[in-house]
């Protein structure tokens, strides 16, 4: 008999418990690491877990968090938007920088952590960049059964496309964005951008729905960015000449 059937492979090591990891009460979730803005994580976790994972405002948690509210946006989302708002700590898990920061430059505006985790939820939800992937890696290393979490590099050298914009009055997150616009107005400016280019995800974004009456609201401000952002930020761009006309 081989010394495989008595000895679990490492890969397969936590496997079995997996399942409960989602469970808010589980050690094991990124949830009992992320929440609070405090280094008591290391109560519960101990002083083996990694260091970087001692607070809120670290790569891997707000990149747990990001893609966890992007999917579902509940109570645990509003919870942590909540709860840190310390605007000291960078935006570690952005995706496309250049869009990102200057838009807070352009408002004069530092986003709290909390802020953050909105922008950076609605960025991964409406926005795609098709030569952009992510590496996946466990939450925690010293953790046997930890989920992987997709972590994105922060600058983008790619174009972008719209998605998940059928629906724009029905989307809790849409009404996020336009509850914290400034946190959220590279995003907002993105899709502006494709209202105005016609794009086929943009298609729905009409004068009769919220966001379409909001973005006309907000139209003067917009245009000012995109002046300035076109020519700067590459997932602004188009990757190839548009067959629709690009303004409206």
């Amino acid at each position: 008999m081989s010394r495989q059937q008595y000895y679990t492979s490492f890969l397969e090591f936590g496997k079995g418990i997996n399942d409960q990891v989602e469970s808010p009460l589980n050690p094991a979730n990124p949830l009992t690491y992320c929440m609070f803005p405090t280094v008591g994580s290391q109560f519960t976790h101990g002083s083996a877990s990694s260091g970087l994972l001692y607070d809120t405002n670290n790569v891997n948690c707000m990149s747990f968090m990001a893609e966890r509210c992007r999917s579902d946006w509940d109570g645990f989302c509003d919870g942590y938007v909540d709860l840190n708002v310390d605007t000291y700590w960078p935006n570690v898990a952005v995706i496309d920088t250049s869009a990102f920061e200057l838009a807070q430059f352009f408002l004069k505006k530092k986003n709290t952590v909390g802020e953050n985790l909105i922008r950076n939820t609605c960025q991964r939800r409406f926005i795609s960049y098709p030569n952009q992937s992510p590496t996946y890696q466990p939450f925690d290393y010293n953790t046997a059964n930890s989920p992987m979490i997709a972590i994105y590099a922060n600058n983008v050298n790619s174009y972008s496309v719209l998605q998940n914009l059928d629906n724009p009055d029905s989307d809790l997150h849409v009404l996020k964005m336009m509850q914290y616009p400034q946190a959220c107005f590279d995003v907002l400016a993105r899709i502006y951008l494709g209202v105005i280019r016609r794009e086929p995800q943009a298609s729905k974004i009409t004068r009769n729905t919220k966001l379409g009456q909001f973005l006309h609201l907000q139209q003067e401000l917009l245009d000012s960015f995109l002046a300035i952002a076109l020519p700067r930020v590459q997932s602004f761009q188009l990757i190839q000449a548009p067959s629709w006309s690009p303004y409206c």
